[in-house]
């Protein structure tokens, strides 16, 4: 019985002291409307800056030149392949397990 209300004490004095942290002091008041007026008069410059920033996009998407684009190349076979090279698949692709050494060869064609 002691307990509990001890328990019961403690979660009031809790439950208390967070009201009192949480509640806002008078300077500390947030004033909406000043607010809501500062970020109006935010609107006109940032739609000015982002319809710059679109024709930016658009002068340089008509600069740019496809033709100087450079694009990999792939080889579907390597030129020249180590000895004792493996091919597998794996997601779709062609992959090579080369052996690093002679000795490394010589252990996988003892497992196998």
């Amino acid at each position: 019985m002691r307990r509990k209300l001890a328990l019961s004490g403690v979660a009031g004095a809790l439950i208390i002291v967070a009201i009192a942290i949480g509640a806002p002091r008078d300077d500390q008041t947030i004033d909406f409307a000043a607010e809501i007026d500062a970020m109006q008069r935010q609107i006109p410059a940032l739609e000015s800056q982002i319809a710059d920033l679109e024709r930016q996009i658009r002068n340089m998407a008509a600069k740019w030149d496809s033709r100087r684009m450079i694009m990999p190349q792939y080889r579907a076979i390597p030129r020249s392949l180590p000895e004792g090279a493996r091919p597998f698949e794996f997601n779709g692709m062609t992959f090579y397990i080369c052996p690093l050494s002679s000795s490394a060869q010589q252990k996988t064609s003892r497992s196998r």
